[in-house]
């Protein structure tokens, strides 16, 4: 979560009070952590079976930073049903249905993202700790399960198996078995994960290992996915879907990123492409604010603009050797 640290120097107390409300408004059943992502935001009435596991790994670290700040058990309490949650949910190999919904559907780029956040509200805890135990053995476990899935980031025509079915690993689209599955160069859509998405959550959770296997291959997987966009070009026409802002932003940061891990100048020259280009497609000479998508004409946080004004920031602090450095973010919209 991107700036989280600042926003707990500035308001604690108001953070604290957000992760109390988060828990007490929008989880359904407290004992069992079933919770729906879709829930309002402005008055209470949590719904269930949409336990979306992005959502449940924002959830846990919100929790976890609320824990770390003021010691109120009932944090503790939240992180532990939660965490419970998703790791009883985890079948054989490794693999997580990604609501109680939909069963035998699993988000692939999304269960890295709930591994990362584990990872990091663990070490909140303390290395002993039993809650941190449990988050990191629920990390470890998700991890097993994606890197035995069969990616492809080194090929355009596939790219990572983004969502899958849970009982096998094999490539599925959201609405069903197949055809589906792949992330996409680019034009995501709704439901869908482009390539640059999925590396920089294995990004963040390479830079979270240590040495051993697992590192390398989140390692190896992230770069094979900025090789393939050194030659991309941000498209100027409608794709199968729509390509909105969010897109250009993600692939200029996973850009940044390899050239932050390897050095090699080729990446950084690649990300100052392609912010070059979305500058032309997605900004007017009327509005400051880029447009939500090639289509779309208005500003929206929805289709990611904030990312892509991130992604800028990013490049350009990189090309200009400033000591700010700018945080890589996994946000998809």
């Amino acid at each position: 979560l991107a700036y989280w640290d600042l926003l707990y120097a500035r308001e604690p107390q108001r953070m604290v009070d957000f992760a109390r409300g988060l828990w007490e408004h929008q989880i359904h059943n407290q004992k069992t952590g079933d919770f729906s992502r879709h829930a309002p935001w402005d008055q209470p009435g949590p719904g269930r079976g949409y336990d979306f596991t992005k959502e449940g790994g924002y959830m846990i670290a919100i929790w976890s930073e609320a824990n770390a700040s003021n010691g109120d058990e009932v944090f503790r309490r939240a992180v532990d049903t939660l965490a419970g949650r998703y790791r009883n949910k985890l079948n054989d190999r490794f693999l997580l249905d990604y609501d109680s919904v939909r069963a035998n559907y699993c988000n692939n780029g999304h269960n890295v993202t709930l591994a990362t956040e584990c990872h990091d509200a663990a070490a909140r805890f303390g290395q002993d700790d039993p809650t941190g135990k449990l988050l990191r053995e629920l990390a470890q476990k998700l991890d097993r399960g994606f890197l035995a899935v069969n990616h492809a980031p080194d090929d355009g025509r596939r790219g990572f198996i983004a969502t899958c079915l849970t009982e096998n690993g094999e490539p599925c689209d959201r609405e069903g078995p197949g055809p589906g599955g792949y992330s996409v160069l680019w034009g995501m859509g709704y439901g869908k994960q482009s390539t640059a998405m999925v590396a920089v959550n294995c990004y963040h959770r390479f830079r979270q290992l240590p040495e051993g296997p697992e590192r390398a291959a989140y390692r190896k997987l992230f770069l094979e996915a900025a090789d393939q966009y050194l030659a991309e070009h941000v498209p100027d026409r409608k794709m199968d879907n729509d390509v909105w802002a969010v897109e250009p932003g993600v692939a200029i940061l996973l850009e940044v990123a390899a050239y932050r891990e390897t050095g090699k100048q080729e990446y950084l020259e690649a990300a100052e492409r392609l912010a070059h280009e979305a500058v032309a497609l997605f900004w007017r000479a009327t509005s400051p604010l880029p447009k939500a998508s090639l289509l779309a004409p208005q500003y929206e946080a929805m289709t990611g603009s904030d990312t892509l004004l991130l992604a800028l920031l990013a490049v350009h602090a990189e090309s200009v050797g400033s000591k700010v450095t700018v945080p890589i973010s996994e946000l998809d919209r």
